[in-house]
């Protein structure tokens, strides 16, 4: 950790890793898509399968799917409409168990 000292918010940087080789310090993101073993279309059809049950009809709705280091964020919105929504989720990335889920109305 001494070699480490001076650099700038090291300390502060938990999404980076950091190798130590012959005096360099280098640093690599760490990609939350990199560690998923469930894609983002499995994600989303996951998160479908749920919300057909609740909404049948899911043409209305624009798909927004995101990761971060909870898992999948599938998140249906009203694409004419700033009242109402559909239902958003969050799909665990190694799995693809359904973590949290919401309904709009």
């Amino acid at each position: 950790m001494d070699d480490l000292q001076g650099v700038a918010g090291y300390r502060d940087q938990p999404d980076f890793r950091y190798n130590i080789t012959r005096s360099e310090i280098m640093t690599t993101a760490i990609d939350p898509v990199q560690n998923s073993v469930i894609t983002s279309d499995e994600a989303l059809r996951i998160a479908r399968i749920d919300a057909e049950t609740m909404y049948q009809d899911l043409k209305r709705f624009r798909i927004e799917v995101t990761v971060d280091d909870e898992g999948w964020h599938v998140k249906y919105r009203v694409a004419h409409s700033s009242h109402g929504g559909g239902p958003h989720y969050i799909v665990d990335a190694a799995t693809g168990e359904i973590l949290w889920k919401r309904y709009y109305q």
